[in-house]
């Protein structure tokens, strides 16, 4: 398994998400998971890791930016919020995530998202735009599954 972090941008925000694959050759789907209020933490990159020993390249990606993190709920409920509460900075942080892994060697350019956040619902869904190359509500499920 080869597991890294992945630095990519969202306009003048440095993300740093955290990228699991196994080694095997040939192209394979990709996976976008956004990680609970805390961050990139234990939860999501164990996930990010069964994803990719499953065959899938996945990428736990980062809310915030810059890797941060949150010690403690009131801190997670700020970062959250802040992020949230702006729909287009939301929207903008899973599109970059979607185009940082799509750039991945090994992506065969089908695309999954998956949100720890509550109620878990891409922050496309209430977009008046086409959702991202590959993205859909029916292919979310089968990631709620894993």
């Amino acid at each position: 398994m080869a597991n890294k972090t992945l630095e990519y941008r969202d306009g003048a925000v440095t993300l740093k998400g955290y990228l699991a694959h196994d080694v095997r050759r040939g192209a394979r789907p990709g996976v976008v998971l956004f990680p609970e209020a805390f961050g990139i933490g234990d939860h999501v990159i164990e996930r990010a890791r069964r994803l990719a020993a499953l065959g899938y390249v996945a990428l736990a990606a980062d809310p915030y930016g810059d890797g941060a993190q949150a010690q403690d709920l009131p801190r997670a409920i700020e970062l959250m919020t802040a992020v949230r509460s702006d729909v287009s900075r939301w929207r903008a942080r899973a599109r970059a995530a979607l185009d940082a892994l799509s750039a991945q060697p090994g992506v065969d350019g089908t695309l999954y998202f998956r949100s720890a956040a509550s109620p878990p619902v891409s922050p496309f869904a209430r977009e008046n735009q086409p959702l991202p190359r590959g993205v859909t509500v029916a292919q979310q499920v089968l990631v709620l599954l894993v």
